[in-house]
């Protein structure tokens, strides 16, 4: 976490801050409680949640899942690549930085998704 400069205040204690003022009159405004609301279905910043996040775009090029703002399924075979060729990369610069369950997590998903690579019709 960054260090505050002198007179700087977090998010937390802005938020605090903003829910002392608006007490006052009954609570936060409605895009504050939006916003607070958003926050609490946020995944925690860890290096499973982010593999997981590519893993779902993979399988989001590999047509598996559907596209989430369009609703439909499509394959796009050179970005499926670019994501398991990403992951490969991620494997590589984070070797003995990983716990066993993110080695685990990760070789299962690479050799999956490898996997799937060699089903799609060549270029």
């Amino acid at each position: 976490m960054p260090e505050l400069l002198q007179g700087e205040r977090s998010g937390a204690q802005r938020l605090s801050l903003v829910t002392r003022r608006q007490g006052r009159g009954g609570g936060l405004c409605p895009r504050l409680q939006r916003d607070h609301a958003a926050m609490a279905d946020v995944p925690a910043a860890n290096f499973l949640n982010f593999l997981s996040g590519l893993a779902s775009q993979a399988l989001m090029q590999f047509g598996e899942i559907p596209n989430p703002l369009s609703g439909e399924r499509t394959v796009n075979p050179p970005f499926a690549r670019y994501t398991v060729q990403l992951l490969q990369v991620l494997k590589e610069k984070s070797a003995g930085n990983r716990t066993p369950e993110e080695d685990q997590y990760l070789d299962a998903m690479l050799a999956d998704l490898t996997a799937r690579l060699a089903k799609l019709p060549a270029e």
